[in-house]
């Protein structure tokens, strides 16, 4: 091999591993919404979802549930608007596993009420990550289409090594 193919071939190499995967989406509720105690917030009005990995896509907007595609780092965040006069509690879950909490607390009149949070968690392919509602409650994602919105990205995949993952608690 001459010097002009093993520079291009370095090249390239170098190119193809620095590929990563991409994983993300995002979601909002696109209307007022009625839930049962535990059950999953579907964020139906998705406008980001892609899986560079795959052709299945990572967000199911019918029952609101992200199944991982790959093994890796992944960070959600949602956010969640009450109705006027409703409060609730609502939770962003790793498979049936409560990762974090959201409370809001609507008062009587014209005061809404909202909650963020966002978790950095590792995942297996296969695993879900949903947001649910503890409480039977509302949210109100038709007055302003967008308030309560869920998202998510995968910052690292695990295939790529060198990831030191310690679980506390």
């Amino acid at each position: 091999m001459n010097a002009t193919q093993t520079a291009v071939n370095k090249q390239l190499s170098g190119r193809a591993s620095s590929v990563r995967p991409k994983v993300a989406f995002f979601a909002s509720v696109s209307k007022d919404v009625q839930f049962g105690q535990e059950q999953v917030v579907v964020f139906d009005s998705v406008i980001t979802n892609i899986d560079s990995t795959s052709h299945v896509l990572p967000y199911d907007g019918n029952t609101g549930v992200f199944t991982a595609p790959l093994d890796g780092l992944y960070v959600f965040s949602a956010t969640v608007l009450s109705e006027k006069h409703a409060s609730g509690h609502f939770f962003i879950c790793k498979d049936n596993s409560i990762l974090s909490t959201m409370y809001v607390h609507g008062s009587e009149g014209s005061t809404w009420d909202s909650a963020s949070n966002t978790v950095v968690v590792s995942l297996l392919r296969g695993q879900t990550v949903s947001v649910r509602d503890w409480d039977a409650h509302a949210l109100d994602g038709a007055l302003l289409a967008g308030q309560s919105i869920f998202s998510g990205f995968l910052l690292q995949d695990h295939s790529l090594g060198n990831i030191n993952i310690a679980v506390i608690g």
